[in-house]
């Protein structure tokens, strides 16, 4: 489904030419290159989406009227899902993950070998970052409609001429020459004199047919008759105008991959001030892209200017002032923080008392910033369901996400965050707070063993104190779990009220 066709089918609703859209429009801008940072779980993937699209179409985001204060309502996000699958299901949208292993081979170009009757030749592969770079370029600038030569269509009429004879002649100037054979990659002819294994690139000749590579010189002399042959075969088809269209590829969690490694020399074009078109535009010879015939010159690579990269970075793996200084410097950095805020309108109503998640998370994450730093908060995202749930009615359902979100997403993340240190979890989940009657609600059970009753008065360990004092967290899925009551939730935020926050009515 094409863009047009979606807005069609959704309406004037979305669509439409409101003074408001009007003066959007205005300021619809992105930057082309940008990183979304922040801790797990605050919407980095969410929001790339929205900064996909508003890259890629951004008249069409536009339109959708998004207030940047209060973002994406539901049938607004709906929309921009569906502007997202189809601009990637048209190639204009790319996606990649970082890793420790990605390399240069897997982003740009590397060699891939490949066995044609048992000989091994090795062809360069272009990487997910030449191939949108190479589909960018193409669309840079608006075409009229015109007739143009269809390559596939002529180099079939061709093949099938040369099946029928044993050489087809190719004039030129003052001389001809004849093509004897072909295979996979290159094209084989005897020159007038009758001198034979002389060779012609095939891709060479795509470029030249295409107009992409121009050839004077050198065998530009048969390369030119050539296409001139070609072109005479098939009438010319119709190709309708294209207009400008700007590209975006994502790249999930940049943070990880070795960037020196994996951009190599292309690190400097990604820059706005190096983009092709810019006045300081600048072209580089790729490592592995050399012509098949070394009469021609060398291929040169840029970054067209209606690319976009789009980078995601988890900053609980490693921090902004680690990251590698080539690629901070030429990117823009949005930082992407917990929202609790957006939990303030609806709480979980259960047993009689009800769970305010804004105040459960914004306790949660002023203890981590104390204990560790901000970028190890918990995002929003992991209660999102439980509220979203609340939001519908279906509190008994919001609980249930509750304590999923409890043992499946915090509790793993507080371990990993904390190595293991359970006395600083404990503080976090605010079980120091809970005495007196509220020591029940404890969610970790604290055991101390005595040196002494386990070694005996000669024990000889040099320590402070005679015992250790280790914790447990208490089971989720046992019979009358702490997880399963409401105080338990409560008492993280509020222990001292726990049984203050009843339900009305």
């Amino acid at each position: 489904m094409s863009l047009d066709d979606l807005f069609a089918r959704s309406g004037p609703s979305i669509k439409g030419n409101s003074m408001g859209n009007l003066v959007s429009h205005q300021n619809i801008t992105s930057p082309l290159n940008q990183i979304l940072y922040g801790p797990p779980g605050t919407g980095k993937t969410y929001h790339t989406i929205e900064a996909a699209v508003k890259a890629a179409e951004p008249d069409e985001y536009a339109d959708l009227g998004i207030e940047p204060k209060l973002g994406a309502n539901e049938e607004q996000r709906r929309l921009l899902t569906e502007m997202y699958r189809t601009l990637s299901d048209a190639g204009r949208i790319r996606f990649v993950t970082f890793h420790q292993s990605y390399g240069y081979e897997e982003f740009v170009e590397g060699l891939k070998a490949n066995s044609e009757d048992g000989e091994i030749s090795y062809d360069v592969e272009k990487g997910i970052f030449r191939q949108i770079c190479d589909e960018a370029a193409k669309h840079t600038t608006e075409k009229a409609a015109s007739k143009v030569h269809n390559f596939e269509l002529c180099w079939q009429a061709f093949v099938e001429q040369l099946a029928e004879q044993d050489s087809l002649e190719i004039t030129m100037s003052q001389t001809s020459f004849h093509v004897v054979d072909f295979n996979a990659k290159r094209i084989f002819f005897e020159k007038s004199n009758g001198k034979k294994d002389h060779t012609l690139s095939i891709k060479t000749l795509k470029d030249i047919f295409e107009g992409s590579r121009e050839y004077t010189s050198g065998l530009g002399v048969y390369y030119n008759p050539l296409v001139r042959y070609l072109k005479g075969l098939v009438a010319t088809e119709q190709q309708p105008a294209t207009k400008r269209q700007n590209y975006v590829l994502i790249i999930d969690e940049i943070n990880r991959g070795n960037i020196s490694k994996i951009f190599g020399e292309l690190i400097t074009l990604i820059e706005p001030s190096k983009r092709k078109g810019a006045d300081e535009e600048l072209e580089l010879q790729l490592s592995l892209s050399r012509p098949d015939d070394k009469l021609s010159a060398p291929d040169k690579f840029s970054v067209p200017d209606n690319l976009y990269l789009i980078g995601t970075m988890n900053t609980a793996d490693r921090s902004l002032a680690m990251m590698d200084t080539a690629l901070r410097r030429r990117f823009d950095f949005v930082e992407m923080m917990p929202r609790a805020d957006l939990f303030s309108v609806y709480h979980i109503k259960w047993q009689e008392q009800q769970i305010n998640l804004q105040s459960l998370l914004e306790s949660l994450n002023k203890r981590i910033e104390v204990l560790y730093d901000r970028e190890h908060t918990l995002g929003h995202a992991f209660l999102f369901p439980a509220y979203n749930a609340a939001k519908a009615g279906k509190h008994e359902l919001a609980f249930t996400h509750l304590k999923q979100a409890f043992k499946n997403k915090i509790i793993p993340l507080l371990e990993e965050y904390f190595y293991e240190d359970w006395n600083k979890i404990r503080l976090v989940l605010g079980d120091s707070l809970k005495i007196g009657d509220n020591e029940s609600l404890r969610l970790l059970e604290v055991q101390k063993e005595s040196y002494t009753e386990l070694f005996g008065g000669e024990h000889g360990l040099e320590l402070y104190e005679d015992c250790k004092t280790t914790y447990q967290m208490k089971p989720f899925d046992c019979k009358d779990s702490i997880w399963d009551k409401v105080e338990a939730y409560i008492g993280i935020y509020s222990a001292k009220s726990v049984k203050g926050e009843v339900v009305e009515g």
